[in-house]
């Protein structure tokens, strides 16, 4: 017996599973150090894709915990004990975990990347595998039962597979978030296919003839790499969003409803997002800031944005809204300068 009456034979195992809680905990805490630093330079940027990165991160983090728990302490790797209690709750409320981070990713992914393209079908289908799972009535000492479980977050992993695709051909369609779209696409697959490695489903069938230690090791060396990169992906939110905003110009698109404006555009101040206008009206009337840069849309209006700090709102009131009929061309009455009162 190893440490903690952990099997000597599971000991290599157990050292590798704490380096990935390590990694993870690591990619935590630099994600909450951007986050930190943007919140704290002038120039503001939208931080929901950074803060989904942290949250997902988090979620996969007390997965592994409980994952740890279930197999070097519950279960030492003993398949006739997998769907006994406590151990079967304790693995499904880790599966059920990183299921609500993956989503809370790919739903922000969806909305604030892909204009809500796919309308959070992806984020869903996922959900509902985490929820299945987690509800899915499983036998006392049935192993069968188990690995129908396990089989349904092999769905949700399959429809993880197909959001690196898309990404992969939005780096293509946009040149701006090419690099981001390719590194994100990267990381997610490499993860995905560690992920794969330590399902106990495909180590059964799959990949049952490879060593137990070796698999078990290359799938957390593949999880690490796939996390540390797209990790590093995320952390490059202001470059995200310039290229984001200028795609929304370039296409005419509306930051608050995704779609393209047909008729008049205004256009932020500070950081030259475009709304339509019955947007920007309905902004103005409830908090009178911009949804990207905090900036204050209507000096003329108070509104919540008026009490922010005075650098912020020195910044945020300076510079010019113009309105535009049509693209290029711009009307004379939007272009006078707007100070605050």
């Amino acid at each position: 017996m190893g440490l903690w009456g952990i099997p000597d034979q599971y000991m290599t195992l157990f050292y590798m599973t704490l380096v990935l809680v390590a990694a993870k905990a690591a990619i935590i805490i630099f994600l909450a150090s951007r986050i930190v630093a943007e919140r704290r330079n002038v120039e503001k940027t939208p931080l929901h894709l950074l803060y989904a990165g942290t949250i997902c991160m988090l979620t996969f983090l007390v997965s592994r915990l409980l994952y740890m728990d279930f197999d070097f302490f519950l279960t030492r790797f003993n398949t006739a004990l997998y769907s006994i209690s406590p151990a079967i709750y304790v693995w499904k409320s880790g599966s059920f975990i990183s299921s609500v981070g993956a989503t809370c990713l790919i739903w922000v992914l969806d909305r604030k990347v892909l204009l809500n393209k796919f309308k959070g079908a992806f984020a869903i289908i996922i959900l509902i595998a985490g929820v299945l799972q987690f509800l899915y009535p499983v036998r006392e000492g049935s192993l069968e039962d188990f690995s129908m479980v396990s089989s349904i977050g092999i769905l949700g992993g399959l429809v993880s597979l197909a959001v690196p695709i898309v990404f992969f051909l939005l780096g293509r369609t946009v040149p701006g978030l090419r690099r981001f779209a390719w590194i994100f696409s990267f990381g997610l697959i490499i993860y995905l296919i560690g992920s794969g490695g330590l399902s106990q489903n495909l180590q059964d069938t799959i990949l049952s003839g490879m060593n137990r230690d070796v698999l078990y090791i290359l799938a957390i060396a593949l999880k690490i790499i796939g996390l540390t990169i797209t990790a590093y992906g995320l952390s490059k939110i202001r470059n995200i969003n310039k290229a984001l905003i200028e795609y929304y110009q370039a296409k005419r698109i509306c930051i608050v409803h995704r779609g393209k404006i047909d008729g008049a555009v205004f256009m932020c101040a500070t950081c030259h997002v475009f709304y339509c206008v019955p947007c920007k009206d309905a902004i103005v009337e409830l908090e009178n800031a911009c949804w990207n840069c905090k900036a204050v849309l209507d000096p003329k209006k108070q509104g919540p944005a008026q009490h922010a700090p005075s650098n912020t709102k020195k910044e945020a009131t300076s510079g010019e809204v113009v309105i535009v009929d049509e693209p290029g061309r711009e009307q004379d009455e939007g272009k006078k300068q707007h100070k605050a009162s």
